[in-house]
């Protein structure tokens, strides 16, 4: 941001892109004799990966970032079956552990109508849970370290939801023949995710350094001016 030339390569662990397999990393923390996975970490089931692995490991390392993710909402909990290694999430998607990896299946809204999308339930964007610490989370790491603190990636984009909610086949084949279809999808997903978003943004905005592109902190700001609200219903 200053212009000037870094004294190193900056480190980055963690994240989405820049993670690691959930199984894989078990055998990691064993390998190090770190110990418990689950300390001072973040551990998504769902992508089968870590987003905020140990910060013991992190120091190790010398990772250069360090994230602030949204919370799980209070008012759901994710419907898991042990026998058939199966999870079902907030956007309805069932995730089926395969090897080392877990797979969507079954999607939701496979063959479904204009209406099913209307009245199909969506994660609530208002729940508190989500954002609760947020804000507390961004100050700490920025007034009190020397890391460059992401916000972080809290959910898929529309054309993947889109995809994992019709299943891929379905949702190709309507983007061609079914474009209405596709945008009252779209804009429903839309919806959820800039009233997330935004409210995530408003939250923890002043404690997160840029690391996008002006254009996407533009309409991520925008977002927080449209929907968000914080604390929310005073209760954060």
């Amino acid at each position: 941001m200053n212009h000037e030339e870094p004294d190193r390569v900056s480190i980055d662990f963690g994240g989405l892109l820049s993670s690691i397999n959930l199984y894989t990393y078990e055998d990691l923390l064993e390998e190090m004799n770190i110990g418990n996975r689950t300390e001072n970490a973040i551990i998504s089931t769902e992508w089968s990966n870590v987003p905020k692995p140990s910060e013991k490991l992190l120091e190790m390392w010398s990772v250069d970032f360090r994230r602030v993710w949204l919370g799980a909402p209070d008012n759901f909990e994710p419907v898991i079956n042990e026998e058939e290694k199966t999870m079902v999430d907030e956007w309805g998607l069932t995730w089926k552990r395969i090897g080392k990896y877990n797979e969507f299946v079954n999607p939701p809204l496979e063959g479904a109508s204009l209406g099913d999308v209307l009245n199909y339930r969506f994660p609530d964007p208002e729940d508190c849970g989500r954002y609760r610490g947020v804000k507390e989370w961004a100050e700490k790491l920025y007034r009190e370290t020397e890391y460059a603190v992401v916000a972080g990636h809290s959910m898929f984009g529309v054309f993947e939801l889109g995809c994992r909610l019709c299943g891929f086949n379905d949702f190709l084949h309507r983007l061609l023949i079914d474009k209405k279809f596709v945008r009252v999808l779209f804009d429903r997903v839309l919806e959820i995710q800039k009233a997330i978003v935004g409210r995530y943004i408003l939250a923890a905005s002043h404690n997160i350094q840029d690391v996008t592109t002006p254009e996407n902190v533009a309409a991520m700001y925008e977002a927080g001016i449209e929907y968000g609200r914080y604390p929310l219903g005073g209760s954060i």
